[in-house]
């Protein structure tokens, strides 16, 4: 019997590996005197072309000659499972000779002709002569018993695939049976003059999941081999759910004719009769035209395909097999790899226009976000900057890791495979996806690199025993922190409401986290997520020859919200659970450091322990400022011209999008106030200079003396115009002419204050010298990126490394120094903090020093290692 596929169950029959033509075709004998015998001639051409000494041999060919059909039989039907090899070929003599003499000749003849591959899964000659000739061997001519003869010799060459070179060789073997004196020259005449005609191919029998089944015979022949697998006899069980396919399958179909325009039928029944609930689940509004529309779906559960269905034409790229662009479907893998390298779902990214030509998919700007917004709704911008930032090769090392084999065959350095070019597995991105629905651990087989999906359960031989029972394997993939935080940020549903809307299709009523994709030119749209049980991806496309196609994320997302509401009603509505190495804390949006008074907005979010910030937000701060003017408030404003204002204090690459976003200008300059007249030139501060920034212990120098000097002290106060002030050292008696009057320790102290020197002459008057300055303690924010402690990289794929920083601090950045084994490289004194670096083999270590405004140091070192 053929070889049968069926659903994970076992109940519902997916295939049978037999040609249709060949379903009424029974076994005959070589025997004349049997009633269902063979034709004589097709015995005549088998033997004469075959094996010419078959009733005289005792079942085995001379040493160098042609094995007979004895051996033959014995190789293909008991030794299949031994390897080629002197051990095969002295057992194949043996059983052949002890067949022949047990069954004799004429039982050898008819198992060879009822067991012979003719192509075109027809195994015996009987079948042959129904799939080609559609009528029975038993009353073949001698040009048909040729014409079957030579297909048994090399089954690829057929009438059906290749019908001249077919006929060719059926002809010369018809000379050669004139040579040997099997037939005479009238009759080879005859034959060679003959027409045949053939019958046109069988269609293949329907299939519920055709595309599905083919790709679970290729898996299970890679296990027994194509050709035991055609011979049949074999029962697979497969992973598909029948129920679930047939839901699937329907609602696609439903699907792609509102796409194109056409009028679904009221009531839609699946190929199993049942009506199509899932197509119910559509969302009709997210229904966009599509003329030439394609589309692909996969249901994946702990590596076993659930459901799989291809409606690609056949004249076009299908994602679940050549692959299709995948756009922005990539962004996860650049801000996952960025998780690695110390960000977080809370880090500053900027939404700004670039100098680098990084498209938008919207035309429009958001300018600061934190990682977790830009990442919800596909803000391109940033990625790209993130991706050069962590590097490409370490995103498509990540993308490796994943499983995501196909896309990393040829991908460029460039970013454009965030929008355009390259190709994609559908399937490869479900899997993907599917490993962090698993908290980072990869379900599947053993292949290649990678886990690969499962589509063969069990392979059952022809008796009923288990041949092949597939055991799901598993592998770390990424620890459980890492999938935690790119879940959190793909599950958070009002995180995406500022491009899709509310409600959208990707929220389907139960926890689950989702992400869209799209190439520029939107010709394919793709919708992936999953739940703590199910995973499940769309691809919708375009494939009209428009430059300009019409494919959107929604429309892929539709689908994919159908198919994931329906095939999850079994499972609960679970979410993931926080694992203990990830910590929640209050952060100022969108910067996603410590709130301040400033901050207009605080949000929780999530970090992977001491990944925390330290630093509070640098992003908005309070300015004063003459309200008249708009300068910077001095302590000369009058205090009734002194407005407080918080400002966004943007970068300089963010300053053209600030103003054409219309946000008002953090002032520079300070308020031009004549400043009262000192009383004495021997009453001066010189040091710190007006409006500077001091931090630590500030050394202040200046002038109190005089003729009439009794007595001078130093005070500070908080602010522009101090309600109190502190007193700095004691009161001193002795005159200071340009020396030290003392000493101010601001360690805990930070902003705006002003110091006053009052000296006291003789007559009991008071001479004050005042000055403004900035306290400054914090020092900055160091993070490097692209490289981590410990690291190895390989010379030969990075021949230059980019060592970079990302720095940020309150007030403003002085220098970054750059300094390898303790050598300086390189000094920066504006962003971007990077420098490129030749790598040679060797021990290195990395340290970056940041020194702010106020002369506040922070370092950062990094261990790594170049090999060659």
């Amino acid at each position: 019997r053929p070889t049968r596929l069926y659903d994970s169950r076992g109940e519902h029959l997916l295939l049978s590996l037999q040609n249709p033509a060949a379903v009424d075709a029974p076994p005959l004998s070589a025997d004349p005197a049997d009633p269902d015998h063979y034709a004589p001639a097709l015995i005549t051409v088998t033997l004469g072309i075959e094996d010419p000494g078959f009733w005289h041999h005792a079942g085995i060919a001379p040493p160098g000659a042609p094995p007979t059909l004895a051996q033959r039989l014995a190789r293909t039907l008991l030794l299949s499972d031994e390897p080629p090899g002197l051990r095969r070929d002295l057992r194949e003599r043996l059983l052949a000779a002890q067949i022949t003499a047990r069954y004799g000749r004429m039982q050898v003849l008819t198992w060879y002709l009822n067991s012979a591959d003719y192509g075109r899964l027809a195994f015996g000659a009987n079948a042959a002569a129904h799939v080609y000739l559609g009528k029975s061997a038993r009353s073949l001519t001698l040009a048909e018993a040729a014409l079957l003869t030579s297909i048994a010799q090399s089954p690829a060459i057929n009438p059906f695939d290749a019908p001249a070179l077919a006929q060719e060789r059926a002809r010369a073997l018809l000379r050669t049976l004139q040579t040997r004196g099997l037939i005479t020259p009238e009759q080879a005449r005859a034959a060679l003059t003959q027409p045949i005609q053939l019958v046109q191919p069988a269609a293949p029998p329907p299939s519920p999941a055709p595309a599905f089944a083919r790709r679970a015979l290729e898996q299970a022949a890679a296990i027994i081999g194509w050709e035991r697998l055609q011979r049949g006899g074999y029962t697979i069980r497969t992973t598909l759910d029948y129920a679930l396919q047939a839901q699937v399958q329907c609602a696609a179909q439903v699907y792609l004719e509102r796409l194109r325009g056409e009028s679904p039928p009221a009531q839609t029944l699946a190929f199993d009769g049942q009506p199509c609930e899932a197509a119910r689940l559509l969302p009709v509004s997210a229904a966009l035209r599509l003329d030439s529309a394609g589309l692909s779906a996969v249901v994946l559960r702990r590596g076993q395909i659930l459901a799989w269905v291809d409606a690609t034409p056949a004249a076009a790229d299908s994602p679940l097999e050549a692959g299709r662009p995948p756009g922005t479907l990539l962004t996860p893998l650049v801000y996952l790899t960025s998780f690695t390298r110390g960000f977080a779902p809370a880090s500053l990214v900027w939404d700004i226009p670039s100098g680098e030509d990084i498209p938008s998919l919207d035309a429009s700007y958001e300018g600061p976000l934190r990682l977790r917004n830009a990442l919800a709704n596909d803000d391109l911008p940033p990625a790209v900057r993130l991706f050069y930032q962590v590097g490409a090769e370490n995103v498509w090392r990540t993308a490796a890791r994943l499983g995501l084999l196909s896309l990393t065959d040829a991908l460029p350095p460039q970013a454009q495979a965030l929008w355009q070019g390259g190709r994609l597995n559908l399937l490869e991105a479900v899997q993907a996806f599917d490993t962090l629905a698993n908290n980072g651990v990869q379900f599947g087989r053993p292949a290649e690199a990678a886990l690969r999906p499962i589509f063969v359960l069990e392979i059952r031989d022809q008796r009923g025993g288990a041949l092949f029972r597939q055991p799901t394997q598993t592998r770390p993939v990424l620890t459980r922190g890492l999938a935690y935080l790119l879940t959190n940020i793909l599950q958070d549903e009002p995180a995406r409401w500022r491009t899709l809307g509310h409600p959208n299709p990707l929220e389907i009523g139960r926890p689950a986290a989702a992400k869209t994709g799209q190439t520029l030119d939107r010709h394919d749209a793709w919708s992936v997520g999953y739940t703590p049980y199910l995973s499940a991806g769309v691809w919708v496309g375009d494939l009209s020859t428009a430059a300009q196609g019409a494919a959107r994320p929604e429309t892929a997302a539709a689908f994919w919200h159908a198919v994931m509401q329906y095939a999850s009603r079994p499972y609960p509505a679970d979410g993931w659970e926080r694992p203990p190495e990830i910590s929640v804390m209050q952060v100022c949006d969108p910067s996603g450091l410590l709130p301040t008074a400033e901050c207009p907005s605080v949000v929780e979010e999530v970090f992977l322990n001491g990944t925390e910030p330290t630093h509070a937000d640098t992003l908005f701060r309070k300015l004063a400022v003459n309200r008249e003017t708009g300068r910077l408030a001095t302590v000369s404003t009058p205090p009734e011209l002194v407005e407080e204002r918080v400002y966004l204090m943007v970068p300089p690459e963010a300053a053209e999008w600030a103003r054409l976003a219309g946000l008002p200008t953090p002032p520079e300059t300070y308020d031009v106030f004549t400043p009262q007249a000192e009383v004495s030139p021997q009453t001066r501060l010189s040091a710190p200079q007006n409006f500077t920034y001091v931090h630590g212990e500030v050394l202040i120098r200046g002038v109190a003396a005089g003729e009439d000097f009794s007595a001078y002290r130093l005070q500070v106060g908080a602010g522009l115009n101090p309600s109190t002030w502190i007193q700095v050292g004691e009161t001193r008696t002795e005159p200071v002419e340009d020396g030290v009057l003392g000493r101010w320790d601001t360690r805990g102290l930070q902003g705006v204050y002003a110091i006053q020197l009052l000296v006291t002459r003789s007559d009991q008057r008071i001479e004050t010298a005042t000055i403004q300055v900035t306290v400054d303690n914090q020092p900055p924010e160091i993070r490097v990126i692209g490289l981590q402690d410990g690291e190895t990289i390989s010379q030969q794929e990075r021949p230059t490394l980019l060592l970079q920083a990302e720095v940020r601090d309150d007030l403003d950045i002085a220098e970054v120094r750059f300094l390898l084994n303790g050598q300086t490289l390189e000094t920066r004194t504006q962003p971007p903090y990077q420098i490129p670096w030749k790598t040679r083999a060797g021990n290195y270590t990395l340290e970056i020093q940041a020194v702010d405004g106020a002369g506040n140091v922070q370092s950062v070192r990094v261990r790594f290692r170049v090999t060659r």
